[in-house]
């Protein structure tokens, strides 16, 4: 459908415009999504929250990892203009991990979870917070990956510890 509809265009086949559009369906049991029934997403976006910490955990990592590795290889081939768009995705799958994911699940925890948990998990929380605002406002504002880069860096981290980080965040976001 996506094909049909983007004017199946001559050269490329559904699957490679798919992966270069970012626009490929995948089952619950691709890397790519979060292993859930229909029902736990929906609970998900009223800010209700799932069980599944270690899939969402593995999604969120493999997306930024994805990029990375993709631009690390385009790099190599010396595409710099491909690797830095896949960098650039790494970045942004790091940043929205962070707004949609962990957020979420740090405000659904704050309703349910003891003071003593909240406080630690907070204390997580701010070791990063300040970074991916930063990060999130460099991207909305144009900044190349290069720039992003630079200013992690500057704070002793890169995109790819982050994108951990944040994953082991996740996954200890237990109930």
């Amino acid at each position: 459908m996506f094909y049909d509809a983007a004017g199946s265009p001559k050269g490329t086949t559904p699957v490679q415009l798919g992966k270069d559009c970012r626009n490929v369906a995948v089952d619950s049991h691709s890397a790519e999504a979060f292993g859930m029934k229909s029902a736990d997403y929906d609970a998900m976006q009223v800010g209700k929250t799932t069980s599944h910490t270690d899939t969402v955990s593995r999604t969120l990592q493999y997306k930024a990892d994805e990029a990375f590795a993709r631009a690390d290889k385009l790099a190599k081939s010396g595409n710099v203009s491909g690797a830095m768009k896949q960098r650039y995705l790494g970045q942004r799958e790091t940043v929205k991990a962070f707004n949609n994911q962990v957020k979420a699940r740090v405000e659904y925890m704050s309703r349910t979870t003891s003071t003593e948990k909240m406080a630690a998990i907070n204390k997580q929380i701010a070791e990063v917070e300040g970074t991916i605002n930063k990060m999130d406002n460099m991207i909305k504002t144009g900044a190349s990956p290069v720039k992003i880069d630079n200013f992690l860096r500057s704070k002793n981290t890169s995109a790819e510890e982050l994108a951990n980080k944040l994953a082991n965040i996740y996954k200890g976001l237990t109930l």
